[in-house]
């Protein structure tokens, strides 16, 4: 059965759900109620409910706009040479996203829906693509894969959120991951 086109208006209300709760976990977490989310974007419960029945369906529809965003943010560099400059640039992108919180629910997804698993084999590739290129330079070390800096930045990011870092520290512990990768 072919999908419904949505009306220009639902498809704002939808816009609207999502970057409202995009701020809303950023600043309560993930398991924020909907009656904050519905209030913060200005519709009703159920308009986000007829838009998102769970928070699953939230959650991976804000995932996917932050895949989308990091695929647009690396297809955007891609005729940049300098492979380290691609690297530092998106490991601070994602240090610093107003919803760093979100990476939980990258960890969580099971099995991600798949778009989802579309779009992050794209930030696999690209982004995968330009470490080997550092890699194979001899800008970073050899060993540096794609999953040590994601699980890196994970950790950081989590650090950041528990621990309530000031920027100054959580622009250290940057540092400290890109230094620690350079060959």
């Amino acid at each position: 059965m072919a999908e419904r086109k949505m009306r220009s208006d639902a498809l704002a209300n939808r816009d609207k759900i999502v970057a409202a709760a995009r701020a809303v976990f950023a600043e309560q977490g993930a398991s924020a109620p909907f009656d904050t989310i519905a209030q913060r974007a200005g519709v009703g419960n159920a308009t986000l409910y007829r838009h998102f029945p769970n928070s699953a369906t939230l959650h991976a529809a804000i995932l996917e706009r932050r895949l989308e965003e990091a695929v647009a943010l690396l297809a955007g560099l891609e005729a940049e040479p300098d492979s380290w400059l691609v690297i530092e640039a998106f490991v601070r992108w994602i240090a610093v996203a107003p919803d760093v919180s979100l990476i939980d629910l990258m960890i969580e997804r099971d099995p991600p829906p798949s778009r989802l698993t579309e779009l992050s084999g794209q930030v696999r590739s690209l982004f995968g693509a330009r470490i080997a290129e550092a890699a194979a330079a001899g800008v970073i070390k050899p060993d540096i894969s794609y999953d040590i800096i994601i699980t890196a930045m994970f950790a950081i990011t989590q650090v950041g959120l528990q621990a309530d870092l000031a920027p100054a520290l959580r622009e250290r512990f940057l540092q400290v991951l890109l230094d620690g990768i350079t060959a």
